[in-house]
């Protein structure tokens, strides 16, 4: 039996007269007090370095994404809450007319008075805040009244048959909704007086006193000068402003 198949078997492992090589070398990196091992050991750290480093930037990884996990988690719960929430609580009921009701008297006034191609509409006439001013200083206490609770009623029925506030409705479902308003007037008694005629009334006043409407909507001459009582008309001219 040969000398190779000796230390393979490990028969002779210790007898270092039959041994070509040297003992660190046959027991491998690890043996303790040689160079070899030493020098091996010094190749390995640039290795164990790459190593900590990965596991390292692996654990802030995931702890990162297990942080953006919660927060988005976190935030979704809010919404949905808050969707869910808006859906099933109606708005409070206003008890006066202030600033925040603005942008919905706006709306109302463009469905009534829209913008066209040639004159502006009610919204950028600014009818909602001459509504505003008109039902807070010049409306009595009992007109005020009817015109605010006509406001919440006009909330409730557009958020029952649309599940929407009017001010998000497409400009078509606000002109059928109006519309149905409109016939409701028609159906009261004389002697009572609608919360949409107020709207109506509120709209076209504030429109046509208004400079955009004035200067805009109507033909405008500034100095007008003598009267004529008799003017050629033709159909489709804008009619002369008054102001």
């Amino acid at each position: 039996m040969g000398r190779y198949k000796c230390i393979c078997d490990r028969w002779r492992l210790h007898d270092l007269r039959c041994l070509s090589k040297s003992i660190p070398n046959l027991y491998g990196a690890y043996c303790t007090g040689s160079q070899f091992c030493s020098r091996r050991i010094e190749e390995a750290k640039p290795v164990a370095r790459k190593l900590i480093t990965f596991l390292t930037t692996k654990m802030m990884n995931r702890r990162a994404a297990l942080t953006t996990l919660t927060v988005l988690s976190g935030s979704a719960l809010v919404l949905m809450t808050g969707v869910w929430e808006s859906c099933n609580h109606p708005p409070a009921k206003r008890t006066s007319l202030t600033g925040k009701d603005v942008p919905l008297l706006n709306e109302i006034g463009e469905a009534i008075i829209p913008a066209t191609l040639t004159s502006p509409g009610a919204k950028q006439a600014g009818v909602g805040d001459y509504m505003l001013l008109m039902v807070n200083d010049c409306f009595s206490n009992e007109r005020r009244k009817l015109f605010i609770e006509g406001l919440n009623t006009f909330d409730e029925i557009c958020r029952h048959q649309h599940q929407n506030l009017f001010i998000n409705l497409s400009a078509e479902l606000k002109k059928k909704f109006l519309q149905q308003l409109n016939k409701e007037t028609q159906l009261t008694r004389k002697d009572e007086e609608h919360y949409f005629s107020m709207l109506k009334s509120l709209t076209i006043n504030g429109y046509i006193s208004s400079k955009e409407g004035v200067t805009k909507a109507f033909r405008y001459d500034p100095v007008p000068g003598k009267f004529e009582g008799c003017h050629p008309y033709e159909k489709g001219d804008k009619p002369w402003s008054a102001t």
